[in-house]
């Protein structure tokens, strides 16, 4: 093939993907909390242990007011998250973990737990990406995710809680605009 019929493979397969990101039907793999439903869509998960760790998890973020208190609280009572791998041999089924720092993190700032659904909220950035960057993924403000549907599947928290808890978040990195925690 030459290098023109891959690149506009390249092209039709993002603009396929991207597509179907539109109507909202884009999942890799479901979150914690989450189980990929048969008809393809996000459901909460069935188990009511799983659903109550993750409640649990943003009711303390609220009462505590840092993601680092949040995670202590979490180890210091020995709280496991219920998780369903997405490979290996016990894929899909509920494992209990006691979740890391950047696990916690990882949940409280994402949108699919205020039921939204996006897509490009880590963008890959081709320059880094072709100049051999280990990282050649960045995060992305919300005004550039390319996809935003709000109230797409069921939340744990509502939109405004999540935006709530991100700007708590924002506001506890020690910069010289915010107070830090």
């Amino acid at each position: 093939m030459s290098e023109v019929e891959l690149h506009t493979m390249r092209n039709r397969l993002e603009h396929g993907k991207l597509n179907k990101a539109q109507r909202g039907e884009l999942f890799l793999h479901a979150p914690v909390g989450y189980v990929k439903a048969a008809d393809g869509k996000l459901a909460l998960d069935p188990d009511e242990q799983v659903r109550e760790a993750i409640h649990l998890l943003f009711d303390k973020y609220i009462d505590l007011g840092s993601i680092h208190a949040t995670f202590r609280y979490l180890r210091e009572h020995d709280i496991k998250l219920g998780i369903r791998p997405i490979s290996g041999p016990s894929r899909g089924q509920l494992e209990w973990r006691t979740p890391s720092r950047v696990f916690v993190s990882a949940i409280l700032r994402n949108p699919t737990y205020a039921g939204a659904y996006t897509y490009g909220r880590f963008p890959v950035d081709r320059k880094r990406q072709h100049a051999g960057a280990k990282r050649a993924i960045r995060f992305a403000p919300m005004e550039e995710w390319q996809v935003l549907l709000q109230n797409k599947f069921p939340g744990y928290i509502s939109w405004e809680q999540y935006l709530e808890n991100r700007e708590r978040a924002r506001q506890n990195r020690t910069t010289m605009t915010t107070r830090g925690s």
